[in-house]
């Protein structure tokens, strides 16, 4: 996939435990894209209630405990970063079908593979191109076609669902270091 724009902007002041993280991630995505945003964007940015968006660009919000940050592209997308160590089987069992878990690379997987798809959905739906994700719940998102990315140890993924969804792309990519997992989701 050839993509004009895709980044990603994560830094330890970005995590969790830095109390002002969510008005920081904010502050960046304005000052590192505001020659793309119009004042009443930049306005809406800075309200930690909304969603951050633009009409040129998607952003996509993530934090854990350790890490932090957005991810910026000209495509519909999601993000996720998550802590190995804080995804629980019991949560991913109550969001994923058996099929799922079998079939899945890594148990903990899922979770990331479903936030990141369930974003880029949001995403959509504030623009109105897909009006139904705005009814999805993140265990309507069944994670299929999972393949192994060996060059790369990245693995690609699609996801279905029971309910009408309207995708584009349809891939998302996940990979992983040593304690967490990245996941990229385009919708």
């Amino acid at each position: 996939m050839n993509f004009e724009m895709l980044q990603l902007h994560l830094k330890s002041e970005f995590s969790a435990e830095n109390k002002n993280h969510r008005q920081l991630i904010r502050q960046a995505i304005i000052e590192n894209h505001k020659q793309s945003l119009t004042v009443n964007e930049i306005t809406d940015i800075q309200n930690l209630d909304l969603i951050p968006k633009s009409k040129k660009i998607f952003f996509s919000i993530s934090h854990h405990q350790k890490i932090g940050g957005y991810s910026a592209s000209f495509v519909p997308h999601g993000f996720d970063v998550e802590l190995k160590s804080r995804i629980s089987d019991q949560i991913i069992k109550r969001v994923s079908t058996v099929d799922e878990i079998l079939k899945s690379p890594d148990i903990k997987f899922l979770w990331c593979a479903k936030e990141a798809a369930y974003k880029a959905l949001n995403n959509l739906s504030l623009d109105s191109l897909n009006p139904n994700s705005s009814d999805l719940i993140i265990s309507d998102l069944q994670i299929i076609d999972w393949a192994s990315q060996t060059k790369t140890e990245t693995f690609s993924y699609r996801i279905s669902s029971n309910k009408t969804l309207d995708l584009n792309r349809n891939i998302g990519y996940i990979f992983q270091d040593s304690t967490q997992i990245f996941a990229i989701f385009f919708a």
